[in-house]
């Protein structure tokens, strides 16, 4: 039996984004979501930690340019 049964009962196609998961994000973007100043300097820093924390517990992965994306 077949694991991938996407919506519908029909084969999930692993080329499509969905199948992907989320896009990767930067700092500022989440920062924008969260309502803080991103424009202020610093006030990113703090979000940057715990973000760095999540990595570091497995549920975050941070990619080589800086965003952050859910692990697989």
């Amino acid at each position: 039996m077949d694991d991938r049964v996407g919506v519908g009962g029909g084969l999930a196609d692993p080329d499509r984004a969905e199948c992907r998961g989320p896009a990767p994000i930067r700092v500022e973007d989440v920062g924008v979501e969260l309502g803080l100043e991103v424009e202020a300097k610093g006030r990113l820093e703090p979000l940057r930690g715990k973000l760095s924390k999540s990595v570091g517990r497995g549920r975050l992965r941070k990619l080589p340019d800086g965003r952050f994306q859910i692990a697989p």
